[in-house]
């Protein structure tokens, strides 16, 4: 699988996926010092990389910098 990782936890702004073998979301970590919506962070959880923009190309060039 692949992790795909924007922010620090030391500042309160960590984001990461995991994304499995079958690229689907089979992780969310999130760590943040303010308050958020988390049901929308939920539907994140089993969706395939490519219902989501073919998130994991876009990673890797760079497109995504904070999710």
């Amino acid at each position: 699988g692949q992790e795909l990782v924007t922010g620090s936890a030391g500042d309160g702004t960590y984001f990461r996926l995991h994304i499995n073998q079958y690229n689907m979301v089979e992780t969310v970590t999130c760590l943040s010092k303010t308050p958020f919506p988390s049901s929308s962070h939920i539907c994140l959880y089993g969706a395939h990389e490519r219902l989501l923009n073919n998130l994991c190309s876009r990673f890797k060039e760079g497109l995504i910098t904070d999710f």
